[in-house]
């Protein structure tokens, strides 16, 4: 079983009008089993990454996404499933 960081987003950031869906899990982080918030600026908000750069997969039973994130702000999302 691998560890996941774990992230969750406000509400209008994901794309295709998708609120509330839950937490999401990602391996593009240090997995550290770590809580990540993103606001509704678009700011990935935890303590050890606040200025992340690259590429974010995450996703849950329902949804798949990639985030292109720079100093610790999404700037894209794109919705994979």
């Amino acid at each position: 079983m691998g560890m996941y960081d774990h992230i969750k987003f406000a509400d209008g950031v994901l794309p295709d009008g998708i609120t509330d869906p839950g937490d999401f899990q990602t391996k593009n982080l240090d997995c550290y089993l770590l809580d990540y918030h993103v606001n509704k600026k678009g700011q990935l908000q935890v303590t050890k990454h606040e200025n992340h750069t690259g590429e974010i997969r995450f996703g849950n039973n329902n949804y798949d996404f990639v985030a292109w994130c720079e100093e610790g702000v999404i700037k894209k999302i794109v919705r994979l499933k």
